[in-house]
């Protein structure tokens, strides 16, 4: 058992403020105390490895004095508070985590890493890369999705009965310990999002069951994908998966893997019991910030209560938990976004990138290693890790076997 302060992390998106009415996520929508550490997302690396802003609204020049001083900001409010820039979709070698760290001197150096045991043999020197960094962000999330064509669990504690894939959390926690991190470095991931299906039977609404990416909601705008705040709007069955330690929510057609407070609070248990450094979320603003659903910020008030020395949450290991219909809150009616093109993006590779919807992931026609984010028409760059490239049809970095990316010439 760790005895010092358990770490709690929070990714903070420079781009959440651009998403309309309720989804706007500002530094000042922070409730203080709830994290020990903020991530900003995103800087970036220019070629002579010197860090840039990736949206000029982050500077001194940007809104009421640009993201990155009103994040710090968010300092004075919470003294001890530290925040960290992390550079989204940068790949380097072990190598530049060492000079990094060298260079660093007092301040924190981290990484956020893949789960997937596969990735981990083929991508880390991982005693080197534990001896170069404070902490070792495991993005134990994005298990299963809708690149898969059946419902599957977002990020389960622990594997389904007849699941050989050791696709979940205390699995790939403890995978990154087996090789050489020490535990006292290892934060897990927690996704305030979750994955949704389109059931092609709304009879057979397991889980495996047969379904197609589910529309965008009305913020988050992404087929498949939504943050708790809307997932928690949607009425329908909660559905208690005792193997996996998660809910899922069926209402009709619709079906989601996600998590909750109940599900987040066993995870710190768990990981309280197995002696890791802490917990970290993907994001801030994915969770019910504004309170749609009850009180505010359900999931990471779930991380803090169960990384406190209050009461323990140990019978949620062997709780089984009753279906539970869900109530029902309206959001605001806006109107919809387009949804990902499902056609092949082709553009001038000689003309700035311009996106071909006001929302999702979209390739680079000049670099198939290379993708872009749009997030209400504004692109932002980001690069897959070596040897990887980008795959449309899974909207994720895949091996080069499993892609057609082919560079416009």
């Amino acid at each position: 058992m760790i005895t010092a302060q358990y770490v709690r992390g929070c990714y903070f998106t420079d781009w959440a403020h651009y998403r309309p009415g309720i989804g706007s996520y500002n530094p000042e929508s922070y409730m203080p105390g709830l994290c020990t550490h903020i991530f900003f997302a995103f800087g970036n690396i220019q070629s002579d490895f010197t860090a840039a802003a990736f949206d000029p609204a982050d500077l001194p020049s940007g809104p009421n004095g640009g993201y990155f001083a009103r994040v710090n900001a968010l300092k004075q409010q919470q003294p001890g508070l530290k925040t960290i820039l992390s550079f989204g979709g940068f790949s380097a070698g072990t190598w530049i985590f060492k000079e990094l760290k060298q260079a660093a001197g007092n301040k924190l150096v981290t990484i956020a890493v893949s789960a997937a045991a596969s990735k981990v043999d083929a991508g880390y020197d991982v005693p080197a890369l534990a001896q170069s960094v404070d902490f070792i962000n495991v993005m134990t999330y994005d298990f299963h999705g809708t690149w898969e064509s059946q419902t599957g669990q977002n990020s389960p504690l622990f594997s389904a009965p007849g699941d050989t894939t050791n696709f979940n959390t205390a699995f790939s926690m403890n995978y990154w310990a087996q090789k050489g991190a020490s535990k006292s470095k290892l934060l897990i991931g927690i996704a305030t999002y979750g994955r949704g299906w389109r059931l092609t039977n709304p009879s057979n609404n397991g889980l495996g069951a047969p379904g197609n990416p589910s529309s965008p909601q009305p913020f988050t705008a992404t087929d498949g994908f939504a943050a708790y705040y809307e997932i928690c709007t949607l009425g329908g069955i909660r559905q208690w998966d005792d193997n996996q330690k998660v809910p899922f929510l069926v209402n009709g057609s619709l079906w989601y893997g996600y998590d909750d407070a109940h599900s987040v609070s066993g995870k710190m248990q768990w990981l309280k019991d197995n002696g890791f450094a802490g917990a970290f979320v993907w994001t801030l603003d994915f969770d019910d910030f504004s309170g749609q659903c009850g009180t505010r910020y359900p999931l990471l008030t779930a991380i803090l209560n169960g990384l406190s020395n209050g009461p323990s949450v140990a019978p949620f290991l062997n709780r089984t938990i009753a279906p539970t219909q869900r109530p029902v809150t309206r959001l605001p009616t806006i109107p919809p976004f387009q949804s990902t093109p499902k056609k092949p993006i082709t553009q001038n590779p000689n003309l700035p990138f311009s996106c071909p919807s006001q929302n999702g992931f979209f390739p680079d026609p000049t670099n198939c290693g290379m993708y872009y984010q749009c997030i209400n028409g504004i692109p932002f760059k980001f690069s897959c890790p070596p040897g990887l490239l980008w795959n449309q049809s899974i909207q994720g970095c895949d091996w080069p076997d499993n892609t057609s990316c082919v560079h416009h010439k």
